[in-house]
């Protein structure tokens, strides 16, 4: 019963947790255009708007797959540190608000 529980506890955070790899990959993006960001901050902006291009669809694909999967706002919002109003507000026009039956 006890370990039941707990993989219903430890389930959703497991399934939000990116992997450690990407997570990784992630931190040594960041660090080196926060370095560029002193010495190249044109550079750094650059690479900066490139970014913000790429995410926001990445974002809103992950949002309509999650929906699509009968994922709730509030677990999206989760994943995205986000309330699940927020997550709703945000993405509302680009995943369905109830999931498929």
């Amino acid at each position: 019963m006890a370990t039941s529980e707990w993989g219903g506890h430890i389930g959703p955070i497991l399934a939000a947790t990116p992997p450690g790899w990407l997570l990784g990959r992630s931190d040594t993006l960041r660090d080196n255009v926060a370095e560029l960001a002193t010495t190249w901050p044109l550079q750094a902006l650059g690479i900066l708007a490139e970014v913000e291009r790429w995410q926001r669809p990445l974002i809103e694909r992950a949002v309509m797959a999650a929906r699509e999967a009968g994922l709730s706002w509030a677990e999206i919002g989760n994943a995205l540190g986000i309330s699940r109003q927020s997550a709703h507000e945000r993405f509302r026009n680009v995943a369905p608000s109830k999931p498929p039956a």
